[in-house]
């Protein structure tokens, strides 16, 4: 299988110790894209900001409820990738 990611060159992938999903930014910075691991779909694009930036990592929760990411603005985001329950 062969997953077209970004438009520019990779610079960080990670994988959650489930193997299920995978996540890649680009040289651009500015998008995160999570990956079913089996089938090679996207299942989610996250933006990270609007400027360019050197992501310096990527992080999955060990069970996949969040993603984070980190770069040279100083800033890390964090994104939820399933839904959360508010109170009843």
């Amino acid at each position: 299988m062969v997953v077209v990611a970004h438009n520019t060159a990779l610079t960080t992938l990670a994988v959650p110790p489930t193997g299920r999903l995978f996540a890649t930014t680009s040289q651009r910075g500015t998008l995160v894209r999570v990956w079913d691991a089996a089938t090679g779909k996207q299942v989610r694009e996250l933006r990270r900001g609007t400027d360019q930036a050197a992501i310096y990592g990527l992080a999955f929760r060990p069970d996949e409820s969040e993603i984070c990411v980190w770069s040279d603005k100083g800033t890390v985001h964090v994104f939820a990738l399933t839904a959360r329950e508010g109170p009843s």
